[in-house]
């Protein structure tokens, strides 16, 4: 199995304080089935000291309080695969087998449930470790090994230390993942030409900077900020940092450079995954894991066709009613990230009250800020939650609208808050380092609808934004599945796109783009279009009863878990507020409930509306789409690429 920390690499922020104290939430039951929490909580410890040195720091502060050794930063990275993960899982899994699920607690089961599933899903993907792709252009290990290092924080002194040993230990990882690659290039299973481009041109505006590498501008900030040191120690940890970064980490990135250029060409089929011996199969297997769920493929590309209905459907009433002026929507005039975020933190009216929190935003230097990604949030240490980092890759925000939407999707009501919202719950150690992709990047781009509502935006607008989101991402997730799962040709994706009413001008260029970037964009489109299905049920079946908030508390309780847990429980939801779940015909089969529609009763409030202003549009839709970063706690929101398609819909 492939090593976690290449899975987890880490996430984000800026600086308006707000104080860290109040926890709200609280986790659903207590049971004295203690033995049960016990050995998931000795997983999670054995998961940490099994791990590297900068996964556990990411993960804990305070590692004594769980009774976790801290992993030596001598030990490095440890091996790229865990020979022994099979018998690990299954072990694993026997043991959770020995617990009788019906005398577990209502949170205990799902626990059980969604550590059962992580499990199926690891021994499912330890068949496919030779198709691991390790320096994809959007979240490989060239990228995710930067912002580890950037994001690092020292507590204490000893951890100055550990960090710079963990950077003379990055060329041996780096040599031996680039063995693993050269073994997969040599059987033709390698990045396309144009996605080792992306991944090349990453690399050299790392190398680029020497002297003024920005690991070393930060590292000798972070060192001035540092209390306790003499200034003959500071001096002394800023010249080895400054040695280490230019001596040992710019050369093994340079010499990765070489070593994937020398690959080039090495791909064997033009097509998607599908066209791999095990292609897709092993795709099915990625998506349903990133997506949260257990469907099919075909069965995920039912539901993409059905979300892009319903967003043309909306569309097309939007443009019945107000005609051409959709073409020229308002425009959010926030533009300061410190502004924008504080609006967003004290407008959360549409989700339950959280915990009280920290947080810092900030813009990311551009020779190590990945130019797919738009934004990224740091989790906090689990037993650390007050205090939380964002930061946006300016380059990739346009203006206003984009920045509110970037910093609600990372903020607030997105990562930060769910995140935060989750943790302060005290949920069993172990739930918090299972990642549930489809879950948490479906809740951000749901969030990003929420504060909509309250964005101060015409109706109009909110609607027309939202219809974006989902058309924009609901279109890359259906061709993603299409061509690398189910192996569509340019003539049949073409065919798929105009039955559903979609301009296919540019098919060829979304075909081109799944390809050198499989998978990257479903978790998100995905996991938008489960939240809205799931929505939409609850909406439907209640009526005048469904309330918005109490709602969203049945979404976020349990945590990030798959949708077929969200379902039930939002069932469960519907049956107790005297609905019946069982009526439900289907998304798109009774009223739409689109969030800011022409029907929206909410339409922010006096002083946000002035903060708004008429925007000329060539009707043009961005397309920023998200991707989980593979590191120690990183969120990343990645921007695949702004269309330049005039209309999305077919004339």
């Amino acid at each position: 199995m492939f090593k976690k920390m290449i899975e987890r690499l880490v996430g984000i922020s800026l600086a308006i304080t707000v104080s860290a104290t109040s926890v709200i939430p609280v986790q659903a039951e207590t049971t004295d089935n203690s033995k049960f929490d016990d050995f998931l909580t000795s997983e999670f410890v054995d998961y940490i000291e099994n791990s590297d040195y900068l996964t556990a720091h990411y993960a804990v502060r305070y590692l004594e309080n769980y009774g976790i050794t801290m992993p030596d930063a001598n030990d490095g990275f440890g091996d790229l695969f865990d020979a022994d993960a099979e018998s690990k899982v299954n072990t694993s899994l026997d043991t959770l087998h020995s617990f009788d699920y019906d005398s577990l607690s209502e949170s205990q089961q799902h626990d059980y449930s969604v550590y059962e599933t992580e499990l199926n899903s690891e021994l499912e993907s330890i068949k496919y470790e030779d198709m691991t792709v390790i320096f994809d252009p959007s979240s490989g290990l060239q990228s995710n090994m930067i912002t580890n290092l950037e994001e690092f924080v020292f507590y204490d002194q000893s951890d100055i230390d550990s960090y710079l040993t963990m950077i003379t230990k990055v060329p041996a990882y780096f040599e031996e993942a680039i063995d693993f690659t050269k073994n997969q290039a040599s059987t033709g299973y390698f990045l396309t030409d144009s996605a080792l481009s992306d991944t090349l041109g990453e690399i050299s505006d790392f190398t680029a900077k020497t002297d003024d590498n920005e690991l070393i501008v930060s590292f000798d900030d972070s060192i001035d900020q540092f209390e306790g040191l003499t200034d003959a120690q500071r001096q002394s940890y800023k010249d080895k940092n400054s040695d280490l970064i230019q001596n040992t980490l710019i050369p093994a990135y340079q010499n990765l450079y070489d070593e994937l250029s020398a690959l080039k060409g090495s791909r064997s089929v033009t097509g998607g995954l599908s066209e791999y011996e095990n292609g897709s199969e092993y795709y099915q297997t990625l998506v349903q894991s990133s997506g949260s769920t257990s469907m099919t493929v075909k069965e995920m590309v039912s539901l993409m066709e059905t979300a892009i209905t319903v967003a043309v459907e909306q569309y097309s009433s939007l443009y019945q009613q107000y005609g051409d002026a959709i073409s020229s929507p308002s425009t959010i005039d926030m533009t300061d990230a410190d502004e924008t975020l504080s609006y967003l933190y004290s407008h959360m009216t549409t989700v339950p009250k959280g915990p009280t929190v920290n947080y810092t935003v900030s813009y990311l230097d551009q020779s190590i800020a990945n130019p797919n990604i738009v934004a990224y949030y740091v989790n906090p240490p689990i037993d650390d939650i007050s205090n939380n980092v964002i930061k946006v890759n300016g380059d990739n925000v346009d203006d206003g609208t984009d920045l509110y939407q970037t910093l609600a999707h990372e903020g607030f009501p997105g990562h930060c808050y769910q995140i935060t919202w989750y943790n302060s719950t005290n949920p069993n150690p172990l739930r918090t380092q299972i990642s549930n992709l489809g879950y948490t990047e479906g809740w951000a781009m749901y969030a990003e609808e929420l504060a909509m509502s309250t964005s101060g935006l015409d109706e109009m607008t909110q609607a027309m934004d939202n219809i974006n989101n989902l058309i924009g991402y609901g279109e890359e997730t259906l061709i993603d599945l299409g061509v690398n799962g189910l192996g569509w040709s340019k003539s049949q994706l073409t065919t798929e796109l105009s039955s559903l009413g979609l301009n296919t001008e540019y098919a060829e260029t979304y075909y081109n783009s799944v390809i050198d970037n499989p998978a990257r964009v479903t978790s998100y489109g995905f996991g938008l279009a489960e939240m809205l299905e799931i929505r939409d049920k609850a909406e439907t079946c209640l009526g005048s009863s469904f309330d918005e908030v109490s709602y969203n508390e049945v979404v976020l309780t349990y945590g990030p878990r798959n949708f077929e847990l969200v379902e039930q429980d939002v069932d469960d939801y519907i049956t107790e507020n005297g609905g019946d779940p069982d009526s439900y015909k289907g998304w798109g089969q009774n009223t739409f409930h689109g969030f800011g529609d022409s029907g929206s009763s909410s339409s922010g409030s006096d002083s946000t509306q002035k903060k708004t202003q008429t925007k000329a549009s060539d009707n043009t839709l961005t397309y920023v789409l998200i991707a989980g970063i593979a590191a120690a706690g990183i969120v990343a929101f990645v921007l695949l690429r702004k269309s330049h398609q005039n209309d999305p819909f077919k004339n």
